[in-house]
């Protein structure tokens, strides 16, 4: 019985992916990594999102701006992503 409920939420919670910060961000800074992630996550239409890469998108965002600022890590280390 409890492994059944178990499965069903996480079949629940399958498409869930959430991508936040650990904590307080620079306002200059998050938009490059909206701005990075997004554009890894476009398909060649551009019309639409392929969001199965999200975790890949912002990691490329990441070492994106960890390159510019590898010195100062609370730039780029409070990035996460979050998914079954």
């Amino acid at each position: 019985m409890r492994g059944e409920a178990f499965r069903a939420v996480q079949a629940r919670l399958q498409p869930f992916q959430a991508s936040g910060t650990l904590w307080s961000i620079s306002d200059a800074l998050a938009p490059l990594v909206a701005n990075t992630g997004y554009h890894a996550l476009a398909q060649p239409s551009g019309t639409r999102l392929d969001t199965s890469g999200s975790a890949r998108a912002l990691n490329t965002a990441i070492l994106a701006l960890r390159e510019s600022n590898r010195t100062e890590p609370w730039f780029w280390a409070p990035y996460i992503h979050i998914c079954p």
